[in-house]
């Protein structure tokens, strides 16, 4: 019962983090979306779908299983890890909101920026592991790797976009912030 809690809550609160706040930068998106349609491209869009399919999937995969047995100190481990990488995507997307409400055209590399180039990506990361350390299926981590791969992949074409974009401060900010952790 409290996985179902905590997932219905996890889910509600990314819904309203969407509504309400920032999103992924249209514009890298739109770059995205004029590049020459190749196999490369197609890939990328194919697991980038099928790893957003398997995050949702392991998030609801206990209300289609009724025969979960969850074991106590695993659930609480993975209920942790599960906030802990909600608190990190929601200060990222709001440390994005303010940046676009002051409408600079600079780099964001302050705040939660200042110590991962990614924080809302690892905390979508960090709670995928503690969802799956929560229900305790590992036959679950192989849904999982598609989500990461798939983001992975986003975050290298993020990664030529803000370069072309910015530059010089983006290449000095790659360099001085990891990627993730």
């Amino acid at each position: 019962m409290i996985y179902k809690i905590s997932a219905i809550l996890y889910m509600t609160s990314m819904l309203l983090e969407l509504k309400f706040l920032a999103v992924p930068s249209e514009e890298s998106h739109s770059s995205l979306l004029k590049s020459k349609l190749d196999f490369r491209t197609l890939l990328k869009f194919v697991l980038g779908s099928l790893g957003t399919l398997a995050f949702l999937v392991i998030v609801i995969f206990p209300f289609l299983q009724f025969s979960i047995l969850f074991n106590p100190y695993m659930l609480y481990v993975g209920i942790f890890l599960i906030l802990l990488g909600r608190i990190l995507t929601f200060k990222g997307s709001l440390d994005i909101n303010k940046h676009l409400k002051r409408g600079e055209e600079m780099l964001l590399n302050k705040g939660i920026f200042n110590y991962t180039r990614n924080p809302i990506l690892l905390g979508l990361h960090i709670s995928l592991l503690g969802f799956l350390i929560a229900i305790g299926k590992y036959e679950l981590v192989f849904l999982s790797m598609l989500f990461y791969v798939g983001m992975h992949i986003k975050v290298l074409d993020e990664e030529k976009f803000l370069f072309q974009k910015f530059g010089l401060s983006y290449k000095n900010y790659k360099e001085s912030t990891k990627r993730y952790i």
